[in-house]
């Protein structure tokens, strides 16, 4: 399965995911965003490409993780996913490059997942989950991630927040609802196979 991961609004947690299903779900990465740190942070898993690059090439269960801006490649890595992830976040002042991205995106055949990220209360969205489905003209799927420095530990330990749930002790409680939260994301991202 591959997954194009993209909002042309930075800083909304698109690499988090990234990283999180490819350390969590051995997904292959290639990472399109010269301010990314994915491919110095897992060599061995994710490519970085140049955004002089106009090709993409072919991959098989790979996440593409663009950076906060529409990028030629977007197209080509949409035509080969199974998966369109739209991370936002719920608030209306930073919505317009989300509402942006659904409007370049939603000319594609391929489902998309919106991800709520670093949600406070289930309420907070309410508001711009109806703004987004306007846009789109259709119900969708709007998947949250409550807010939790699990998540930013993680990454700055480069490891699966699985991984830091499992470790045992004590500090491993605190990772146990961010660790759910990375596997019912998969649970909804597999229905789309």
């Amino acid at each position: 399965m591959n997954i194009t991961i993209c909002n042309f609004k930075g800083g909304v947690g698109k690499s988090l995911i990234a990283h999180q299903l490819i350390t969590s779900f051995e997904f292959n990465g290639v990472e399109v965003d010269p301010y990314g740190n994915l491919a110095d942070r897992l060599p061995e898993k994710v490519s970085k490409i140049d955004l002089s690059e106009k090709n993409l090439g072919q991959f098989e269960n790979t996440i593409f993780d663009f950076g906060g801006f529409n990028d030629v490649k977007i197209e080509l890595a949409i035509k080969q996913s199974n998966l369109v992830i739209i991370p936002f976040n719920a608030t209306v002042e930073t919505l317009q490059s989300t509402i942006d991205t659904i409007n370049v995106v939603k000319e594609f055949d391929t489902p998309i997942l919106f991800v709520a990220n670093m949600i406070q209360k289930p309420e907070d969205i309410e508001e711009v989950s109806v703004i987004i489905q306007d846009v789109l003209g259709f119900e969708c799927e709007i998947f949250m991630i409550p807010v939790s420095a699990a998540y930013q530990t993680a990454i700055n330990q480069n490891v699966s927040v699985l991984e830091l749930a499992n470790a045992g002790g004590l500090k491993s409680f605190a990772y146990k609802k961010a660790a759910a939260n990375i596997v019912n994301l998969k649970q909804s991202i597999d229905n789309y196979k």
